[in-house]
C-alpha cells in the first residue's frame, strides 16, 4: 500500500440513520428524475462506484443522502480465486487500492462524493489481521468501512473469524437476505445463524452502540412479496435496532422499477390504514371542531 497519499476529502454527517436503500445500476447524464430520487431518499444509500454515471450524478444532486457507500465486491474485483498465500492478498489489497482512488472520486475533482467502502465477498481474500489494517488503511484515505454480509457460503463470517475482526473500526454492517430468501420465504431459525453469529461477536468485543446494522433483503423478481414474511423482517429489525431495504432483483439495476417494486414501510394490517398520519389529523379537526351546524337547504331529486 503507499504511503503519504493524501486522504481525499469526504463530507461528514452526526444525524441519526433512520431509512437505508440499494441502487447498483448505472446512471444517465443529467441523472432522470427517478434515478435522482434514489440518491436522495435514504439517509444511507448503497452505490456501484464502477457503473457507468455514478460519481458525475452524486456530484450534480443538490441533496445527496448524509451517508454513500461504494460498495466493492472483492470476489469479482480478484483475479484469483483465494487470498491463501502473502503473494496472493498482496495482489488483492493492491486492487482494491486501485479500484478505491480510480473510482471514489469525481472527474477532475480530488473531492470524493462518496462516505464510506462497502466491502462484499472479503472472506476468502482478507484474513482478519489483514482486513484490520486495510481498514485503517482506507481510513487514513478519508473514507469509512463497512462489511456486507452474506447468509450463505462462502460469503458468511464464522464465529473465530468475526472475533477477529476489530469491530471498533467498522462503521456499520449490512446483512444480505437476513431474514428473507431470494425465493421470497423467510429464513429459519437456522438458516439465520451466520447473521446471529456475528451479532454475538461484535457484542463479545463491546463496542459502545456498536456498528448500526442494516439488512439488504433481495426477492427475485417472479416471486411475490408476501405480506405476513415483510411484516416479520420489519418486527425482527425494530426488534432488533436494524433498519431494513426490500426490494425486487430488477429494482437493484432500474431506477422505475425501484419506485414500484420496493418496500420501504412496513405492511399495515387490515383497517390500520385508518390510523395514518392524514386520517388521523382529520380526525383531530374533527374532535376539536364546536361550529358544526345544519344546513337546511332543499335537494332537488331527480
Amino acid at each position: 500500500m503507499k504511503h503519504g497519499v493524501k486522504p481525499l476529502t469526504v463530507a461528514r454527517s452526526s444525524e441519526e440513520l433512520k431509512s437505508f436503500g440499494v441502487y447498483l445500476g448505472t446512471f444517465d447524464y443529467p441523472a432522470t428524475s427517478a434515478q435522482a430520487r434514489l440518491l436522495s431518499q435514504w439517509d444511507v444509500v448503497v452505490l456501484n462506484p464502477l457503473a457507468s454515471g455514478v460519481t458525475d450524478a452524486i456530484s450534480s444532486c443538490a441533496y445527496a443522502s448524509p451517508q454513500v457507500l461504494g460498495r466493492l465486491d472483492v470476489q469479482s474485483l480478484m483475479v484469483s480465486e483465494r487470498g491463501s498465500n502473502e503473494e496472493q492478498t498482496i495482489r488483492s489489497i493492491r486492487i482494491l487500492e486501485e479500484t478505491v482512488t480510480t473510482f471514489f472520486k469525481g472527474a477532475g475533482s480530488a473531492d470524493s462524493p462518496f462516505t464510506a467502502v462497502l466491502l462484499a465477498n472479503f472472506v476468502d481474500h482478507f484474513s482478519p489481521p489483514v482486513l484490520n489494517e486495510l481498514v485503517g488503511y482506507i481510513n487514513s484515505l478519508g473514507y469509512t468501512v463497512w462489511l456486507e454480509i452474506s447468509m450463505t457460503s462462502p460469503g458468511h463470517l464464522s464465529d473465530a473469524q468475526c472475533r477477529g475482526i476489530n469491530m471498533r473500526s467498522i462503521n456499520g454492517i449490512i446483512y444480505r437476505n437476513g431474514t428473507i430468501r431470494s425465493d421470497g420465504q423467510q429464513q429459519d431459525f437456522h438458516q439465520m445463524s451466520p447473521m446471529r453469529t456475528a451479532m454475538r461477536a461484535i457484542a463479545a468485543q463491546r463496542v459502545p452502540h456498536g456498528p448500526p446494522m442494516f439488512l439488504w433483503e433481495t426477492v427475485e423478481d417472479e416471486c411475490e412479496h408476501q405480506y405476513a414474511v415483510t411484516q416479520r423482517s420489519f418486527n425482527w429489525c425494530r426488534f432488533n435496532s436494524a433498519i431494513c431495504w426490500i426490494g425486487s432483483a430488477s429494482a437493484l439495476l432500474d431506477a422505475e422499477a425501484a419506485k414500484l417494486h420496493t418496500i420501504s414501510e412496513k405492511p399495515l394490517g387490515a383497517l390500520m390504514w385508518m390510523k395514518n398520519d392524514k386520517n388521523m389529523k382529520a380526525h383531530n379537526i374533527w374532535c376539536a371542531n364546536d361550529k358544526v351546524s345544519f344546513d337546511n337547504r332543499k335537494y332537488i331529486t331527480r
